[in-house]
Parts: C-alpha cells; sequence; structure tokens
C-alpha cells in the first residue's frame, strides 16, 4: 500500500520505483525499456498505477534509478538491474537488455558469482557504482570519461571488475562509506568526511578549482574553497547531470558545477555559467546560507533539501513545475524556494527525476 512506501534514489526521466516497508518493490510510468522489470513484457506503457515489480523472494533494500533502467540492493547484499543496457550499465556482462531483473555479476565472465556484500549501489546514464561492506568501490558500465576511476579510459567494462578480473579498489582512500553518480561523473565519501571525485569536469562537476576543467581518470579529492571547508566536514553527497551537491556536517549545503538553471542554488550568476569549487546554497532570501539540513537529492537540472523541521527546499529547473511552483511565473529558480504542501506536511523523505520531485510525509503519504 502506497503509505508505507519510501523512495530512495530515483533519476528515472519518465519511471519511478518505490520500496515498502516489507521490502517489496512498485513501479508506475514509462517501461519502455523494461525498466520496471518483468511487468514491462506487458503490452502497456506507461504504466499508470503502480504495480509490483520486486525481485522474487528477495527483499529489497535500496533503490537506484536513471533515465531508462534501475537497480535493487536487497538485504543479503545482491544487486539487481532492470532496463536500457546498451553501455553495460547493468554489470551483468554484454549490452543486452534482460526480461526481467538480473544480478549484478563480479566475476568478470569467469563464473556463476553473484555479488552478494554490496551495502550501497548508484547508478547514472550509463555507468554503475556498489559499495561494499569493506568499503571497497566496484564501478562497472561506460567509461568514455573515466567516471569508472580505474585511471584511464579504457573501453566498457561490462562486469564490476575491469582490472584483471580483480574488484577497483581506490587506493589510498580509506574505507568508502557511500557513493553517488551523475550523468558522466561519481563521488565517493570516505569515513573521515573527505569527498572524493572522478570522471567528466566539463563544468567543474568534480570540485576540482574554479579554473579546473580537465577530466579526472582517478579518485580526486574535492577542494574547499576559500569560503566553503569540506574537508572531513562532509556527511552526504549527491550527483546531478553536471553538478554535485554535500551536505556538511553543521546542516549546510554545497555545490559546484553547472549552473545554467540555478540548480547550485547560489543566487543569480553574473558570469560562467558554472562554478568549479565548492559554495554554500543560500537561503531562499539570498541574504544568508541554507541550514538545518539533514537529507539532499540532486536531479538533472534542479535539487531538493530537506530540514530537520521537515520542510522540503528546491531550486534550478522548474521547466515541468519540478520545483511545485508555476512554470509560466517562475521557469527556474537560483535560490531555494520553500516546496508548497496543502494540506501542511512534515516530510520525512525527498527524491527526484530528470523533471519530476517526490516527497513522503511522516505519515507514509506520497
Amino acid at each position: 500500500e502506497l503509505s508505507k512506501l519510501a523512495i530512495d534514489e530515483d533519476h528515472g526521466s519518465k519511471h519511478v520505483l518505490a520500496r515498502s516497508s516489507s521490502g517489496e518493490v512498485f513501479g508506475w510510468g514509462d517501461s519502455t525499456d523494461k525498466q520496471l522489470g518483468a511487468y514491462s513484457a506487458g503490452p502497456v506503457s506507461p504504466i499508470r498505477i503502480p504495480v509490483f515489480v520486486g525481485t522474487p523472494n528477495s527483499k529489497v533494500f535500496q533503490i537506484a534509478g536513471y533515465n531508462n533502467h534501475a537497480l535493487l540492493l536487497t538485504y543479503d547484499g545482491r544487486v539487481f538491474g532492470a532496463g536500457d543496457n546498451s553501455s553495460s550499465q547493468l554489470g551483468h556482462g554484454g549490452t543486452a537488455t534482460p526480461a526481467a531483473w538480473r544480478t549484478v555479476q563480479p566475476d568478470c565472465g569467469k563464473g556463476p558469482s553473484v555479488l552478494r556484500n554490496a551495502t550501497e549501489v548508484a547508478t547514472a546514464a550509463k555507468h554503475g557504482l556498489a559499495l561494499l561492506g569493506d568499503g571497497t568501490v566496484l564501478p562497472w558500465g561506460d567509461n568514455a570519461n573515466g567516471q569508472l576511476g580505474i585511471g584511464g579510459t579504457p573501453p566498457i567494462s561490462a562486469l564490476p571488475c575491469p582490472q584483471a578480473g580483480t574488484p577497483v579498489k581506490l587506493a589510498g582512500l580509506g574505507r568508502a562509506i557511500s557513493v553517488a553518480a551523475g550523468g558522466e561523473h561519481s563521488l565517493v565519501l570516505l569515513e573521515n568526511g573527505t569527498l572524493y571525485s572522478f570522471g567528466l569536469n566539463s563544468s567543474g562537476q568534480l570540485g576540482l578549482g574554479e579554473t579546473a576543467v580537465s577530466n579526472a581518470l582517478s579518485p580526486t579529492l574535492v577542494k574547499s574553497s576559500a569560503t566553503t571547508v569540506l574537508a572531513r566536514s562532509v556527511r552526504a553527497a549527491a550527483a546531478g547531470e553536471a553538478y554535485s551537491l554535500a551536505l556538511l556536517a553543521n546542516g549546510s549545503v554545497a555545490s559546484w558545477g553547472l549552473d545554467n538553471d540555478g540548480q547550485l542554488g547560489q543566487g543569480p550568476r553574473t558570469s560562467a555559467s558554472f562554478s568549479g569549487q565548492p559554495e554554500l546554497v543560500r537561503s531562499p532570501s539570498g541574504s544568508a546560507f541554507l541550514s538545518g539540513i539533514v537529507a539532499i537529492a540532486a536531479c538533472a537540472n534542479h535539487a531538493l533539501a530537506l530540514s530537520s523541521d521537515g520542510a522540503v527546499y528546491a531550486w534550478g529547473s522548474n521547466s515541468y513545475g519540478q520545483l511545485a511552483q508555476d512554470p509560466a511565473k517562475l521557469p527556474k529558480s537560483s535560490l531555494p524556494v520553500a516546496v508548497p504542501f496543502s494540506p501542511p506536511q512534515r516530510i520525512r523523505t525527498i527524491a527526484c527525476g530528470a523533471q519530476h520531485s517526490l516527497a513522503i510525509s511522516t505519515a507514509g503519504e506520497l
């Protein structure tokens, strides 16, 4: 039942996946690329009401979706993928689109091994990441811009172990505790609160400095700016299409990367349409900084933040009303706006797709 659903990372442009408190998965929207799993084999698209799409006999712990594919992480640490696989972004080998949910296999084709000890997954346009219990990060999929972080740009990695059949351990970084994936870049958060990035940096989305726009093929430390100190203070990270967010220990939010639609939330920009260095997201008035934030979500070109009092703030593109404002009056916003709920609600979970936003109240209503 919808009142018990919990939305996880959902970057699907035309579909939504949600999990129930019992670990079942429901989906609705576009299913032309089988991104809703086995149910997509049916003749109807889009699916206009939630339908059960979960994996057989497996309770789902986390969902990660992007455009026309999705990943499910189960409580026993297995990862399943469904949908478009043209760049091997589902991590099971080859580029064929599976007819149903299929497991990610970290064996480079050398046996029937199935990934069983994952604790978090992230996926982007053409690649995926899995975080293991020991802090290891395993990437797979397209690597044209170094978004796998393996020190070069070899061709597509069809399985999540692109170097000599062994999982990629990001050397010298310490233990990772969270991963995020954007359009063609990746973020890895370490347990000491430092954040690393790699992949495409054409709009400064890696946070390597105002003038540093070269791609990073290996994990590189996201730099603090003169006004925003990230060192050992990052508590969560999120990646949009070409920008990034970091939730800091003091409840503020830092942003960097492309800002053509105001998705950095830093107010009007007078020069370049991007920023290669982290700066704090401003308050709705623009006179102070956003504070008291406990969760963030980076969408294609808009962003969401959840405050400790259950309020939601949104900024960036509003071309389809994804900020919950009238697009004719506010096509985009470079400052956060308070999301109105009628009747008023206290929100506990936020998520977003390319051009839509989702929230679940403390009463469990979506």
